[in-house]
């Protein structure tokens, strides 16, 4: 589609995008946003370009910059999370290391996993029970855990099965036993998609077809039923839809909606309630939209506009207290860094909104 119809299409939804606030765009490359403590609200974010980790924490003005602490260096960071009284960084490129920052005495140190020193470009990590889930990309690439210890010397890594790419790792009980799995998404590989792994022996079981570029997910139930359905964003532009038939874990029924025209490329995707995703891309250089909402007929409406390009993982949290989600997530390529979008719907709180996103029985 052609710039002038882009921006056309976004006129016609008479919306405007939600107001930006910044938590921090002093550094270079932030590459997503978790949560690494509710009371008090923390959160935590690696700057790739930087090579440097930050913890953040809200100000009596949650509208104003966050109060930050470097927590120490990580070249070629990927993620960031927090397990095991630790943050963990994941790295990338030539580092290909698992770093743990833990704060003693009022400083940070950093110090390798040891175990985990050049097996592969690590993407993402999870803590479950007493185990660190972690996945990478690349040559060499797997899944598995760290059996951990009090010394990280100790720490011992587990393989379960080879990667592509991992994008999304996530604690559920997917087959309604009462203990933890984990859900997984792969960008590239053999059988890149979705699976999850079964405790305790972690068995893998697959969710719907191989699907190539299938990006971050989220597992939340999206049609009322009481089961959680998963949707994961694909690239370069849609929702794959896998709703959940029954709780084994073992039936779906998978469906696939395109993004809208004004999108950039897929990059993560959270339910918003209400039949709603928010839905965040990279490659959105205007007149794209690097972060909007969307509904599974297509229907839309903004929060970023046309600001920033490369948008990465989302967390929606309350954080003006007006009973609503708000929307935090990050930008790498043009220096907007961690920021939140408020929502200007005060007073609806649509994650409690259970209006259904597909119609029971599609």
């Amino acid at each position: 589609m052609r710039p002038a119809a882009l921006l056309l299409l976004a006129a016609l939804t008479h919306a405007q995008p939600w107001t930006r606030h910044t938590i921090d765009d002093t550094s270079r490359g932030a590459d997503g946003v978790r949560v690494a403590g509710r009371r008090p609200l923390r959160l935590v974010t690696g700057w790739e370009e930087a090579g440097i980790v930050r913890i953040y924490t809200p100000g009596p003005n949650v509208r104003e910059p966050w109060r930050r602490e470097e927590v120490g260096p990580a070249p070629n960071v990927e993620d960031a999370a927090s397990a095991f009284g630790y943050i963990i960084s994941a790295s990338e490129g030539k580092t290909r290391s698992l770093h743990a920052h833990r704060k003693r005495n009022g400083q940070w140190t950093t110090a390798k996993i040891p175990a985990s020193d050049g097996l592969m470009q690590w993407m993402f990590t999870l803590h479950v029970g007493g185990k660190l889930f972690a996945g990478g990309k690349g040559p060499n690439a797997k899944v598995g855990f760290f059996t951990t210890a009090p010394r990280l010397q100790d720490w011992r890594w587990t393989p379960i099965l080879d990667a592509g790419w991992i994008m999304s790792m996530i604690e559920a009980d997917m087959d309604g036993d009462g203990d933890k799995d984990v859900l997984i998404s792969d960008r590239h590989g053999a059988a890149p998609g979705v699976y999850w792994l079964e405790a305790p022996a972690w068995t893998p079981h697959r969710v719907g077809p191989p699907r190539d570029k299938t990006m971050f997910l989220t597992l939340d139930d999206i049609d009322g039923d009481g089961l959680r359905d998963i949707v994961a964003a694909t690239q370069p532009g849609s929702l794959v839809i896998h709703r959940r038939l029954d709780k084994s874990g073992n039936r779906w029924a998978t469906s696939e909606v395109p993004l809208p025209a004004i999108a950039g490329l897929a990059k993560a995707v959270r339910y918003f309630g209400g039949g709603e995703f928010v839905v965040t891309c990279e490659a959105a250089r205007a007149p794209r939209h690097g972060v909007f909402l969307m509904k599974l007929d297509g229907s839309w409406r903004p929060i970023s506009g046309v600001d920033g390009v490369k948008h990465d993982l989302i967390e929606l949290i309350d954080l003006d207290q007006d009973g609503d989600l708000d929307v935090i997530t990050t930008e790498e390529t043009t220096g907007l860094g961690i920021v939140w979008y408020e929502n200007p719907a005060a007073g609806i709180s649509q994650h409690s909104a259970r209006s259904p996103a597909v119609p029971p029985g599609t």
